[in-house]
């Protein structure tokens, strides 16, 4: 997908790992992804993120249920 940017702020019924593992995996070219209020949003998601958006610019987990 050529998507680039993508708010799902405070989207927290909708923001599940699996939800942002198939965004990840779908969305390469993503550079933009905020996640603000997602407290579903976990660890393993996020590692998916990395992996497969290596273009990405901003990535705000504010107020997510991500650990260091």
């Amino acid at each position: 997908s050529g998507l680039s940017t993508l708010d799902l702020s405070a989207c927290d019924d909708a923001c599940t790992d699996a939800t942002i593992a198939e965004v990840a995996i779908r969305c390469a070219k993503l550079h933009t992804l905020k996640l603000f209020g997602c407290g579903s949003v976990g660890d393993s998601a996020i590692a998916l993120v990395a992996r497969h958006c290596a273009g990405m610019h901003r990535l705000d987990l504010s107020a997510c249920g991500i650990t260091d």
